[in-house]
């Protein structure tokens, strides 16, 4: 403990200084101790906490991870409306790059140029509901597990009305969907290049 000090109600407290054994971060913060009730309370802390995010996670959603983060740091404090709230706008701003690599992804595969036609007219819409429905009828295959469509689950998951619950149900709302948003972001750019680097180079074989 650095300093002893009491607070209004002359409850016993200090300033404490712990190191993070992960990141190695000395993080300085005060706590309350009631003697009477056993209760610690621990307030502020310098620096504040961030979540760290994976540069590939960060790569693929851009000017979107800024959301991202809001979103975890308000996890972190079992803020699960605020989270809800935060990861909505995150996939607001990143439905339509999500939508353009999915289109791209179908046309390596080959799709019709009707079913390359749809996709983009649905990214032009402004029906974000649209949007996340839409994609979840045209999840490619390898990203399904066990018959779950993470994408169809993500446009189920963001329905839930955030204000007709309390913090712990949208909490469980929120981490159902940061799973997903992570799996769906890093499966599907990894399938996309890998495939397309197999027609490339079975295109160039063909060449030669």
């Amino acid at each position: 403990m650095i300093g002893n000090y009491s607070d209004p109600d002359g409850l016993p407290g200090g300033q404490e200084e712990l190191e993070c054994q992960e990141c190695r971060i000395i993080y300085s913060f005060f706590i309350n101790i009631d003697v009477k009730t056993g209760r610690v309370m621990k307030f502020g802390q310098m620096p504040m906490w961030m979540p760290r995010i994976d540069s590939d996670i960060a790569k693929e959603l851009g000017s979107s991870c800024g959301f991202y983060v809001r979103a975890l740091r308000s996890l972190n404090e079992s803020y699960g409306i605020g989270a809800c709230a935060y990861f909505r706008r995150m996939i607001e701003d990143y439905i339509n790059p999500l939508l353009q690599l999915l289109h791209d992804f179908k046309k390596e595969e080959g799709a019709a140029p009707e079913e390359l036609q749809k996709i983009l007219d649905v990214k032009a819409g402004k029906n974000f509901s649209a949007k996340t429905e839409y994609a979840g009828q045209i999840c490619p295959p390898s990203l399904i597990v066990q018959g779950m469509n993470p994408l169809k689950e993500l446009h189920e998951q963001l329905s839930y009305n955030i204000h007709a619950g309390t913090d712990k149900e949208a909490t469980e709302v929120a981490i159902k969907i940061k799973k997903i948003v992570e799996y769906v972001v890093r499966s599907l750019r990894k399938h996309y290049v890998a495939q397309k680097e197999f027609v490339d180079a079975m295109k160039q074989n063909r060449k030669e």
